[in-house]
Order: C-alpha cells, then sequence, then structure tokens
C-alpha cells in the first residue's frame, strides 16, 4: 500500500513539477480509479496525505462531496464500512453536504453487514435532509427504493413489506423500483397473487403519472 500511495504522490509531483496544478477533478479522477480497482484504503490514505496537506503544500486540495461520496462508496464495497462512517463524520464536519452517493453507499454496506439498526437511521436522516439525487427522482421514493433494495437482496422480506406500507402510509409515492422490488418479494415467497395484484397496480399509477 505505502508504495502505491507513494507513486500516486510521486506522479502528482511530477504533474506540478512541469507547471501544471491538479485541479479538484483531477483528483477525483485519480481516487475514483483506486475505489474502482479495489484500493480505496489507498485512496483513504491519498486523501489523508494529500487533502490534509501533512507537510505537502504544493500538493494540498480541499476534497469535495464527490470526492468523499467515491471514497466512501468504495469503503463501504469493501466492507470498510467504519472507515466510511468516520470519512462521512469528516466530511460533515467540514460543512460538506452528503449526497444520495453518500447515503446510498453507508446504507448499503450497513445492510450488508446486518446493521439494520444503523441502515434505518441513516434512512431516515437522508429523509430528514430532503436528498434529492440528479435523476429527477422525488427524494422520498428513492429513499425507500434504496433501503427496501437492500432489504431484499438480503432477505428480509418482512422488513421490505413493511417499509413499502409504511411510505404508502406516509403518502410518499412508490417508484417503479419500489414496486418491482417487492414485486420480486412476492415472488420469492411464492405469493404469485400478490405479485400480480401490486404489478397491475403498478401499472396503473405510473401511467397516471405519465399522463398527468
Amino acid at each position: 500500500m505505502e508504495g502505491k500511495i507513494s507513486d500516486a504522490i510521486g506522479l502528482f509531483k511530477k504533474i506540478i513539477g512541469m507547471g501544471f496544478q491538479p485541479c479538484i477533478k483531477t483528483w477525483g479522477t485519480l481516487i475514483k480509479g483506486l475505489c474502482r480497482s479495489g484500493n480505496a484504503e489507498v485512496g483513504l490514505r491519498l486523501l489523508e496525505e494529500v487533502g490534509n496537506g501533512n507537510g505537502r503544500s504544493d500538493l494540498r486540495f480541499k476534497p469535495d462531496v464527490i470526492c468523499y461520496s467515491t471514497l466512501i462508496d468504495g469503503l463501504c464495497k469493501e466492507g470498510l464500512v467504519d472507515k466510511g462512517k468516520q470519512l462521512y463524520l469528516e466530511m460533515k464536519g467540514r460543512g460538506i453536504v452528503p449526497n444520495v452517493v453518500t447515503y446510498g453507499s453507508l446504507i448499503h454496506g450497513l445492510c450488508e453487514g446486518g446493521d439494520w439498526e444503523e441502515a434505518k437511521r441513516f434512512f431516515m436522516e437522508m429523509l430528514d435532509q430532503g436528498i434529492r439525487p440528479n435523476m429527477g427522482e422525488e427524494p422520498d421514493s428513492f429513499a425507500y427504493s434504496i433501503l427496501m433494495n437492500a432489504f431484499s437482496l438480503n432477505n428480509k422480506i418482512d422488513d421490505a413489506k413493511e417499509l413499502f406500507a409504511f411510505m404508502e402510509a406516509k403518502g410518499h409515492k412508490p417508484n417503479d423500483v419500489c414496486y418491482n422490488v417487492l414485486i420480486n418479494v412476492y415472488c420469492k415467497c411464492h405469493k404469485l397473487e400478490e405479485a400480480m395484484r401490486l404489478f397491475k397496480e403498478m401499472i396503473n399509477c405510473l401511467s397516471s403519472s405519465n399522463v398527468k
């Protein structure tokens, strides 16, 4: 790991020595590449080494929400959820507002680790913050779909069903992802009549929404 960090920092020092100053997007690309190759911890150490300065003022940069969220996502996918949570607290401490990737990554990671209560806590915090994803989804339906899908993938069938019922009771309109997750849940339980009923409900609801 030390060698990889040294190589990454060395490369950027060489770039700077040539008269170029890497922008935040360039740093983000490096961090993204490290996470995609399963080296999120290297990215974290790089952030600690460069993002915080540590005597290298020529390399210092201020990470943004994309850098933080990319690293948190990478850490959670590698099962390092605790480090992801620490990074989440750090970004909030710096006044950087988490986005849907931040919350979604933590929720999925916590569910994978079986920490359902903590996942629900982040889920409720996400709802309270009204986080709105880039693709134009309503924030509530998108937030529900993240947790419902995690429940389904981890065979938490009752939790997925209860969450869908809770969503409707709160007046939040399910999106197609929420419907599809619950339809799959009913199929897993061999409740085909319920699955068909929900499928018809989804067609009617989504069709009426499109007409509007």
